[in-house]
């Protein structure tokens, strides 16, 4: 397999499973992992074509984290690109998962799930760079509190722009709002330093708060405070193993988009928290609605909301079909 050529194993032992997705058995030729290897925490990156930052992304765990027991594994969903081949000799704590096709974001994490044992799961986005000491707070946060289940860290543009990351449960009047482009006017409003009383006054709102809460966690807020919303993002997202044991790993009916929502939906229906913190945020160089991307809803997105959309409000019809009314008229606001 020329996939093994660009992991020299004369160094170190490295995990590379090429997998068989019916039966979850590795193909002969690749490494048989009959045992789950186990770790406190396991920093899962699910790789595409990464090329282009998965370097910079594997190196800002590995230069920012300092819990001693963890592990870095990385995804691979059949990527072309050699990217994988960039960061073999970056550390000993790197693990690798082959996937012989691209199988999404949450099927891709679903395989580290299945793969190794940990008490935290902490999903980082290979286009994602953690800073300072952020994740170490978190996980110490969410290691004294055994009712979250969540927490998403929060984001920022490379530009220092705070970037969405947390939000409130999708509704009809949410989703209104999307398509009616008042979202951008509250952010726009809330740029002017002028009108902070205002933006205030939006964010205690339970919709408004969704649009800004990366200025409303801003340093006026106490230092590392536990902030509970209704779902964050899976960019930067940990993940508690008493979780996945009691709610199930990422539905992959998602293929990519709306899995993050969904787990967080299936979390607070078994009473688990979903939290974010006030800590340095992760840098994330793309992310839906950066300002100078203008690209097209992709077709995955739309079937991912649709199928969100029927499986949480399947005893709403109402507000099922007036979601799906507005993701004909708007589906740019999807």
């Amino acid at each position: 397999m020329a996939w093994v050529d660009e992991c020299p194993m004369n160094r170190r032992m490295i995990w590379i499973l090429r997998l068989d997705r019916q039966s979850q058995i590795p193909f002969e030729g690749g490494m048989r992992q009959t045992v789950k290897e186990t770790t406190d925490v396991c920093i899962v990156i699910v790789n595409y074509n990464g090329a282009a930052t998965l370097v910079k992304s594997v190196r800002s765990i590995i230069d920012n984290f300092r819990y001693e027991d963890y592990l870095v594994v990385v995804v691979d969903n059949d990527s072309t690109d050699g990217s994988m081949g960039l960061i073999c000799n970056i550390s000993p704590k790197i693990r690798f998962i082959y996937s012989d096709k691209n199988i999404g974001f949450g099927g891709g994490n679903n395989l580290a799930f299945s793969r190794f044992q940990a008490k935290y799961y902490y999903l980082h986005n290979s286009d994602a760079y953690l800073c300072g000491r952020s994740l170490d707070v978190a996980i110490e946060a969410v290691s004294m509190d055994n009712s979250i289940g969540i927490l998403g860290l929060p984001l920022q543009f490379p530009d220092g722009r705070a970037q969405s990351h947390a939000y409130t449960r999708m509704t009809v009047l949410k989703k209104f709002i999307q398509c009616v482009k008042m979202d951008s006017f509250i952010k726009m409003v809330a740029r002017d330093s002028l009108l902070i009383k205002r933006i205030l006054s939006i964010s205690r709102t339970r919709h408004g708060d969704t649009f800004l809460m990366g200025q409303s966690l801003d340093k006026s807020t106490n230092s590392s405070s536990i902030v509970d919303v209704d779902w964050v993002c899976g960019a930067s997202m940990i993940l508690s193993a008493d979780l996945l044991k009691n709610v199930g790993n990422f539905d992959e009916n998602f293929f990519m988009y709306y899995e993050d929502e969904d787990l967080c939906w299936r979390a607070h229906a078994s009473s688990f928290r979903v939290v974010t913190m006030v800590l340095q945020p992760v840098v994330h160089d793309f992310g839906w609605g950066k300002s100078k991307i203008k690209a097209k809803p992709s077709k995955r997105r739309l079937e991912s909301a649709a199928y969100f959309v029927d499986k949480h409000f399947s005893r709403s019809p109402i507000s099922r079909l007036a979601l799906k009314l507005l993701m004909r008229i708007s589906p740019k606001s999807w």
